[in-house]
């Protein structure tokens, strides 16, 4: 998905954190080029999960209750998708039988994971 990759320890298969379309633009209104900068330096570790069984509905209550505009889908303890605001808004709105549907049916998917030390400018 482009925007975010999520990060993982590869030892002990933990979630190390998130980096979204956010941490990125916020990272560009400091510094356009970014040279510098690793994704370690970005990442967000409170990422909010949700297993890909779970309904939409619950999805979207617990993205509002945390302010976030995605959920990382977990199946097996892996990252399998995202279901972000975007997904919700093409997929959901305007069709509330959606809402019952598992998050699993409207992620998006594969997840892209990259080492913490990775260069965000690659």
């Amino acid at each position: 998905m482009p925007g975010t990759c999520s990060f993982w320890n590869a030892s002990g298969g933990n979630l190390l954190g998130l980096i979204t379309d956010r941490e990125l633009v916020d990272a560009l209104a400091v510094d356009f080029m970014v040279e510098n900068v690793t994704c370690q330096d970005l990442v967000r570790p409170d990422t909010v999960v949700a297993a890909p069984d779970e309904s939409v509905r619950t999805g979207l209550a617990r993205m509002r209750e945390r302010d976030v505009g995605s959920l990382l889908i977990l199946d097996g303890g892996r990252p399998s998708g995202m279901f972000t605001e975007r997904d919700a808004i093409t997929k959901i709105l305007g069709r509330p039988e959606r809402l019952a549907d598992p998050l699993a049916r409207h992620m998006t998917s594969p997840v892209i994971c990259v080492p913490t030390g990775a260069m965000i400018i690659k």
